[in-house]
């Protein structure tokens, strides 16, 4: 996405939209509103504090959503097996052999 040719007062609403869709479960606008507009909040001289404030909410909230999936992740991997009959309903491929 080209920023050069946006004017200020645009991409702030854009960058609004996309913080407020991320929290829609939609971490990966936040990732792309953090990518898109990092150079415009925080390396550009006299830059909008409240495009910062959004682009840094960006940052958190990926963050945040990417611990949840790792902890996520690794307390399925390592537990599903006690869980019994609840920890194979979790899981998208069930064996149907015989045993």
């Amino acid at each position: 996405m080209n920023l050069d040719k946006v004017a200020d007062d645009e991409k702030l609403r854009i960058c609004r939209r996309y913080f407020v869709l991320g929290f829609y479960l939609l971490p990966a606008v936040w990732l792309a509103n953090s990518v898109w507009f990092f150079k415009e909040a925080f390396l550009k001289r006299g830059s909008n504090p409240l495009l910062r404030r959004y682009v840094a909410g960006s940052i958190l909230g990926s963050l945040v959503w990417a611990a949840a999936l790792i902890v996520w992740i690794s307390v399925f991997q390592t537990q599903r097996q006690f869980w019994g009959a609840y920890g194979d309903y979790f899981s998208l491929t069930l064996p149907l052999g015989k045993p």
